[in-house]
């Protein structure tokens, strides 16, 4: 299957009437921007209030009514296509978000009881995320990951849990085929109903080759399994999916929304080629199919994001032929990963907020709330309250899904929505010219699109144009990181091993996991998988009879990048060296004049270098040089800084430097920093001994690094 060119994604929407009465007659967007420019008093336009996003979109600060080029068009509602609005009439106003939570306790029990206290306090649906020794066996468990290796795992995991009601979702890595058996042997064994069970078992192999780098088989193979489990799944469990395109590996490692959504568009379509080989119509492989974006808390952006993911999939549902009605997609939405810090946790917990919000107002269908300590390792039972009731106050006493299409007639974000998709779309088509997206991985084009933009993005952190509250900004040095601990692998794997020498393994269970050896790929096949787990066969007992014979693929994986993560590193190398030294490195701050004219600059030294975990200290103002000297005097005999940074206005510094930087370096300053741009005196300055300048936009990393390597903190 191919995608021919469908139209230009545009993006169509209702309309909201323009005023026409006197009030407004001379309110016009060109009178605005006349008034805007005589306010910026010659300052340039485009630089001062128009932004310019990572995607290379350029917002304006005013929008109207000729912002967009279908205002005229009446259609484009909620449930019509190209679901720009909605993927349904009703949105969440009917049925309300589905709220999901994830869970990954190792242990089969206190999984089960994790289970049954979200499903009690207001989660609608529950996400199993296996371990990787569900495929590689007990000796490759990890921390996080629920090891469910056999049928009774699983029974004892969902005990109490009646399915009939939720959703039960699996995030199985590689193993989506071995574990929807696994889901299939349990519901079996139990009498569940497949007329009202509703699974999601997320068969999503590209995704898995990005994230670790390793598939057990080549990828057409992995591609063959997802297709055939959902022909099963489209056969067998009419309220279920067999398929999801997770786009968290690129977003982790700083993709834009533009090349997230190319990404999702583009493995989408490799999957639904992949089902249509094996027999699976369009339409029904469609419906397979559910999409799971990462969102940031940008909340326009975000908003953006779904609203043009939906326009893109059903341009091209329609290229493949796909009726009208069936091309709207299914959106599940999780809070970022790259947004979350560990150094002021707390902050996450807005964040996520502002993310769950702009997925309520974007129309997903599923809302997945991240605990605000999740960087820190398994979350605890306060952290996953709050992340559980952030959803439930946002439905049940924010009302945000009470509000149909709260988006609709937005000039901003029908715009926006709009543009992101045109970015897209040209992203998707460039992977589509390159041979599709397991080609783009396996060539590294993906890896290579996503260094550019990481490159980008990292200039804007480094120099704190973009801001990550609690760390680059407004840092508390001291301030504890919380702890949270996990099992030792070791005794995770010891009482797996335990627990599956005490299951029942039917007689002839060997000949059965023989058979699955030597079968090819069909529905027969996945039948041989669920019969062998029902007779006692373990997961990794089942994965290596299917893997026998196949290629390994693997690439190099995506490496993740938090926004946080340049100034924790700094941060850490900060707290190991007080730990060993019994202080942190010092920075004195000398300032000269009155306070209204260093005061601003002092706190913006501040903040600098204690985003770089440096301890800073001030001595008392002084009105010149003279007095700044004995006040640095007393300061350096006290603490040793070997760090003086000057603040005062900037023109006391053509007079004040030549005079005071010489006698700071004489009296043991290592290092002279000036607050402020040195303009046209820089050459002046540092001749008299100034080594840096810090400034807003300044590369606030570099210095950050330089100054702790010359500190014995940074190698």
């Amino acid at each position: 299957m191919s995608a021919s060119e469908p139209e230009d994604p545009s993006i169509h929407a209702s309309t909201r009437a323009t005023p026409t009465s006197p009030v407004w007659s001379d309110a016009t967007p060109e009178a605005w921007r006349a008034a805007a420019q005589r306010d910026l008093h010659g300052a340039p336009f485009d630089k001062k209030l128009v932004t310019r996003t990572h995607e290379g979109l350029r917002i304006q600060p005013l929008y109207s009514a000729r912002d967009w080029a279908h205002a005229n068009d009446p259609t484009g509602a909620p449930g019509i296509p190209p679901f720009v609005r909605g993927g349904t009439t009703l949105g969440a106003v009917q049925g309300g978000w589905d709220r999901r939570e994830e869970r990954a306790e190792p242990e089969p029990d206190a999984l089960n009881r994790a289970i049954l206290d979200d499903l009690e306090h207001g989660a609608t649906s529950i996400d199993i995320v296996l371990n990787p020794a569900v495929s590689e066996g007990p000796g490759g468990a990890s921390q996080s990951g629920a090891m469910l290796l056999c049928v009774d795992d699983l029974c004892r995991a969902l005990e109490g849990v009646h399915l009939d009601g939720i959703v039960l979702a699996l995030s199985p890595r590689s193993a989506f085929i071995e574990a929807a058996a696994l889901t299939r042997a349990f519901a079996e064994k139990h009498g569940v109903s497949t007329g009202k069970a509703r699974f999601a078992f997320n068969a999503d192999p590209l995704a898995e080759l990005a994230r670790s780098g390793k598939l057990p088989a080549p990828v057409d193979a992995m591609l063959d399994r997802l297709a055939v489990l959902a022909g099963w799944t489209a056969q067998h469990l009419p309220g279920s999916t067999a398929v999801r395109v997770d786009t968290s590996p690129y977003h982790e490692a700083n993709a834009t929304a533009a090349q997230d959504l190319a990404y999702a568009i583009a493995t989408g379509l490799t999957y639904l080629r992949a089902m249509e080989r094996r027999g699976l119509g369009p339409p029904v492989a469609a419906r397979q199919i559910v999409f799971r974006v990462s969102l940031s808390c940008n909340i326009f952006l975000a908003i953006a994001k779904l609203r043009a993911a939906r326009r893109l999939w059903s341009a091209v549902l329609a290229a493949c032929g796909v009726p009208e009605e069936a091309r709207r997609g299914r959106i599940e939405v999780r809070t970022a990963r790259r947004s979350l810090t560990h150094r002021d946790p707390w902050v996450n917990m807005l964040r996520n907020t502002a993310s769950c919000f702009a997925a309520g107002v974007g129309g997903a269908d599923t809302l997945v709330s991240v605990p605000f300590d999740e960087p820190l390792g398994a979350p605890d039972a306060m952290a996953r309250r709050i992340a559980r009731n952030t959803l439930t106050i946002l439905s049940e006493e924010s009302h945000i899904g009470a509000v149909l299409d709260p988006a609709g007639g937005s000039w901003y974000l029908e715009s926006l929505s709009d543009e992101l998709a045109k970015a897209a779309w040209t992203i998707f088509r460039s992977i589509e010219d390159a041979g599709g997206m397991p080609h783009a991985l396996r060539t590294g084009l993906i890896a290579e699109q996503l260094t550019e933009s990481y490159a980008a993005r990292l200039r804007d952190i480094a120099n704190r144009a973009q801001k990550v509250t609690g760390v680059s900004e407004f840092p508390l040095p001291e301030e504890p990181i919380p702890v949270r601990t996990s099992q030792d692998p070791r005794e995770l794997a010891a009482s797996a091993i335990a627990r599956l020498a005490k299951r029942t393994v039917e007689p002839g269970s060997s000949e059965v996991v023989e058979r699955v050896r030597r079968e090819t790929w069909s529905t027969d096949r996945f039948d041989l998988l669920t019969r062998a787990l029902r007779a006692g066969v373990s997961m990794p007992e089942l994965a290596d009879a299917i893997n026998t014979g196949c290629e390994p693929t693997r690439i190099q994986p995506l490496a993740p990048h938090p926004y946080a993560e340049p100034f924790e590193r700094i941060r850490d190398a900060s707290d190991a060296f007080a730990e060993a030294h019994g202080c942190r490195p010092v920075v004195c701050l000398v300032p000269v004049g009155p306070s209204g004219e260093h005061a601003a600059r002092l706190d913006f030294v501040t903040g600098f270098f204690e985003a770089g975990g440096f301890e800073v200290r001030a001595t008392s103002a002084a009105p010149d040089a003279a007095g700044s000297i004995e006040a640095f005097r007393a300061f350096h005999a006290h603490s040793g800084g070997h760090i003086a940074v000057v603040c005062a206005a900037d023109e006391r510094y053509p007079e004040l430097i030549p005079q005071l930087v010489p006698m700071l370096h004489a009296e043991g300053a290592r290092t002279v920093v000036l607050a402020g741009r040195p303009g046209d005196h820089e050459l002046v300055y540092r001749n008299a001994g100034v080594d840096r300048f810090v400034f807003m936009g300044c590369d606030v990393l570099e210095t950050l690094r330089d100054l702790m390597h010359e500190e014995g903190v940074l190698p």
